[in-house]
């Protein structure tokens, strides 16, 4: 049901009304959940489906993706993250989910704890609740929801690790692939902290209980309820400085009960779960434009931000007994990443090619992009993109992540590759000359700092 009205700053509820006979026109993704830039729709707890063209024989495994953002914005009908192209080649089912976003979707308040006393994590309960959907109904589709791998990247990736802590996640699904994300420091926050930034935009919109029954309101809840949403994402906007993310998940004590190192180290992750991590490099501009400290500083904030977060999160992983596997990629060829701009401007453009990778350039190369995209890929691009695609969907139907080699993943360099090792080991992609280079070692003094 639309989270709207008495609804808003709630769990998410099951859509119960019965589908029209001659069914739902449902060719085109729904509405993006209202963004910080303005856009969207409250109503958007929708999912998109790819399948195969050709009918299976047997149901298939599920890859559901969760788009990152930072909790502030992204969209699962994003053009970059199709699905047509992957489900041919993998004969894979690949879901695309939506779930609010910013103030919508993790103000945290006393005033808002549900009757379980859960409060802020509704953008998570929005994804749990697609997981429960996709448990009941994907079979409908050819998928198999035994062998659901929940993926997302960034804020996405951020998500499936909290996923396999979360108590009432337990069961609906069956492997994790975080990208570009893991339950640190950049993940979530002290329940304390997110109260502060709660009452900071309670106040500013006069919903506070003393202002709210003033105006006639039971409470600061239906204030916020009441709210119009232009008001709450402007009230957002304004508290918000550039560089700060100001509403993410929050330790609740309900749906996310301890910090998830803790919980980790505790062993309460939800065994026995395949787990795979990918802390992609990040990285926009080089030293000829802002002089050599630049090149440190990215290095730190990678390594802060996800080569140590990973490295942390696999080893408490591998202490519980479960399979973590951690893959880097080192490079990719500046010069050809313009997936994002062919989306977002009326033609292609080139990026200059000091951009190198970024942060989120390997959704587009899981996707299969490189094969039909108007960027200048070369043929190991290609055969990277047709690698990472394999090994993604190697997880999702078995839990192993080394694919067999296709049509398309000729390269002698990457045949050579027989398994994909436990942690401590790691595989290192450099994607020059697509190969893969097993070792023990990533990181250890760096990552001691953080």
């Amino acid at each position: 049901m639309p989270p709207v009205g008495k609804l808003r700053f709630e769990a998410p509820v099951a859509y119960d009304t019965m589908y029209p006979a001659e069914g739902l026109d449902a060719k085109l993704p729904g509405p993006q959940c209202l963004q910080p830039e303005g856009g969207g729709s409250e109503d958007c707890l929708t999912l998109n489906i790819w399948k195969p063209a050709k009918p299976s024989t047997s149901p298939l495994p599920v890859r559901l993706f969760i788009h990152g953002g930072g909790y502030q914005a992204g969209s699962s009908g994003d053009p970059s993250l199709d699905g047509c192209m992957v489900v041919e080649d993998a004969n894979v089912i690949y879901v695309t989910i939506s779930y609010r976003l910013g103030v919508l979707g993790f103000l945290a308040l006393p005033e808002l704890k549900t009757a379980g006393n859960a409060t802020g994590n509704w953008g998570l309960l929005d994804q749990r609740l697609a997981l429960q959907w996709l448990q009941a109904n994907i079979g409908a589709f050819g998928g198999d929801p035994s062998r659901v791998m929940i993926n997302g990247q960034s804020a996405g990736g951020y998500s499936v690790l909290l996923h396999t802590i979360m108590p009432k996640s337990h069961g609906l699904f069956a492997a994790a692939l975080p990208m570009s994300g893991s339950s640190d420091v950049m993940a979530v926050d002290f329940l304390g902290d997110a109260f502060e930034k709660g009452y900071r935009l309670r106040d500013a919109l006069n919903c506070s209980e003393a202002a709210a029954r003033l105006h006639g309101f039971v409470g600061t809840k239906e204030c916020l309820q009441q709210a119009s949403a232009d008001d709450l994402l402007a009230a957002q906007i304004a508290l918000q400085p550039d560089t700060v993310q100001q509403h993410i998940p929050c330790i609740d004590g309900v749906e996310i009960p301890k910090h998830p190192h803790t919980m980790m180290m505790e062993g309460r992750t939800l065994t026995p779960i395949p787990t795979s991590f990918e802390p992609w490099v990040v990285g926009y501009y080089n030293n000829q434009i802002f002089g050599s400290w630049l090149e440190g500083a990215i290095a730190a904030v990678t390594d802060a931000g996800y080569h140590c977060p990973a490295r942390r999160v696999a080893s408490l992983f591998a202490k519980q007994g479960l399979p973590a596997r951690v893959g880097v990629v080192q490079a990719v060829r500046p010069g050809s990443v313009c997936p994002l701009t062919d989306v977002l401007f009326p033609g292609p453009i080139e990026v200059a090619a000091f951009m190198g990778a970024f942060h989120g350039y390997d959704v587009p190369m899981t996707l299969l992009k490189p094969y039909f995209s108007t960027c200048n890929y070369t043929v190991p691009e290609r055969q990277l993109s047709s690698f990472m695609s394999g090994v993604f969907s190697a997880f999702s139907t078995s839990g192993e992540p080394l694919p067999p080699l296709t049509n398309k993943s000729t390269s002698p360099e990457l045949a050579n590759i027989t398994s994909w090792p436990t942690w401590p080991a790691f595989l290192s992609i450099d994607a020059t000359i697509p190969t893969l280079v097993s070792t023990s070692d990533i990181l250890d003094v760096k990552c001691q700092l953080w």
